[in-house]
């Protein structure tokens, strides 16, 4: 998603480094397990506890109890999914640096600013 491209628009460069210094480049599962942390876990179970009541609020006004858990493991379902996405992406990401992780870069960023003309000369 980070290297989509919108015509000729895209959210960082190839050779543009990550916000954040890079852990491990190409994290493997095991790395990922070993990154998590609480705050990771209790995204998790908030978004999947809302999604628990979500469905059962959306599931009230059905009569049967077949439509009621159709409607009801439908919605928990579908949060289940994106809570797990959401989980496992976060420690991806600190992993990667393109989210903060702890660490900061020696050097700041060489890159061109808005309205900034005093710092790049031709």
């Amino acid at each position: 998603m980070i290297w989509t491209r919108n015509d000729t628009k895209q959210l960082y460069g190839t050779y543009e480094r990550p916000p954040f210094p890079i852990k491990i480049d190409a994290p493997t599962v095991g790395d990922i397990i070993k990154e998590f942390r609480l705050s990771d876990l209790v995204m998790g179970a908030s978004l999947y506890g809302a999604g628990v009541c979500w469905g059962y609020l959306a599931s009230r006004p059905f009569t049967m109890v077949t439509q009621r858990l159709v409607v009801f493991h439908s919605i928990t379902h579908m949060f289940l999914a994106t809570t797990f996405c959401m989980t496992i992406s976060m420690p991806y990401r600190r992993l990667t640096g393109y989210a903060d992780n702890g660490l900061r870069w020696t050097t700041p960023a060489d890159k061109l600013k808005k309205f900034d003309a005093t710092s790049h000369f031709e």
